[in-house]
């Protein structure tokens, strides 16, 4: 791995700004901010693990959400629907709005080729530790709404 000099740190109000921006305002308490510097570990500094989980529990999230917003769509449908949601366009823009990529810990060599800051997704990551944070109570809510 090579060092990075636009590598940022992220700290607790970051995460209070991103909750807000989310519509989450003092919803979510930061128990352990080193759950979320986990989350910002970019597959090229070997956060691949991380990367799988959060991949896994976001698609479980969308699926939930899904379910319960489109309940006339069927299997097919909502399969469509949710790989457009979990894409890696989809959640690199979603990263990028919510000024999440600015305190992604990449490789220098990601940063200086074509895939770049801009193209990579951390929002699994930061689901994960979310979801750490939390202690899953979040998805099992989404899951059974009622």
């Amino acid at each position: 791995m090579s060092e990075n000099p636009k590598n940022a740190r992220f700290e607790v109000d970051h995460l209070a700004t991103i909750m807000d921006s989310l519509g989450l305002n003092n919803q979510v308490k930061c128990h352990d901010i080193e759950h979320y510097r986990k989350g910002f570990i970019h597959k090229s500094v070997g956060n691949e693990r991380s990367e799988f989980f959060g991949d896994s529990l976001l698609g479980c999230v969308v699926a939930a959400y899904l379910l319960t917003e489109y309940p006339d769509l069927n299997e097919g449908q909502l399969t469509r629907l949710r790989a457009r949601i979990v894409s890696t366009i989809t959640l690199a823009d979603l990263s990028k709005k919510l000024g999440l990529q600015r305190f992604m810990i990449i490789d220098n060599s990601v940063e200086t080729t074509d895939v770049g800051r801009e193209r990579c997704v951390c929002v699994s990551c930061v689901c994960l530790s979310l979801s750490l944070s939390l202690s899953l109570s979040l998805c099992r809510r989404l899951h059974h709404p009622h």
